[in-house]
């Protein structure tokens, strides 16, 4: 990957509305990777931040394409996909 595609895939990723949780969590929010318990307390929160959001399917296939690793970011085609995808 060529540094202009790395700068599309961060802009795409910058692009993605973060949900909205509390910056003062976060050691609590990675500790709980180690806890099955404190996972599910956490999914349980996930769930209350998804009801905010307008436009979850979107939300959802933009998280997807970031988990492909295959994915191949064109500057030309991003902007495409822009144009395409106005919410």
């Amino acid at each position: 990957m060529n540094t202009s595609d790395e700068t599309v895939l961060l802009n795409f990723i910058r692009d993605i509305e973060p949900l909205n949780f509390d910056s003062a969590l976060a050691n609590e929010y990675i500790s709980a990777l180690n806890s099955e318990l404190k996972k599910y307390e956490i999914l349980a929160e996930i769930k209350e931040h998804y009801e905010e959001i307008y436009n979850k399917k979107l939300r959802i296939e933009n998280l997807k394409i970031i988990d492909k690793l295959n994915i191949f970011f064109d500057m030309e085609i991003a902007e495409d996909l822009d144009e395409d995808i106005k919410i």
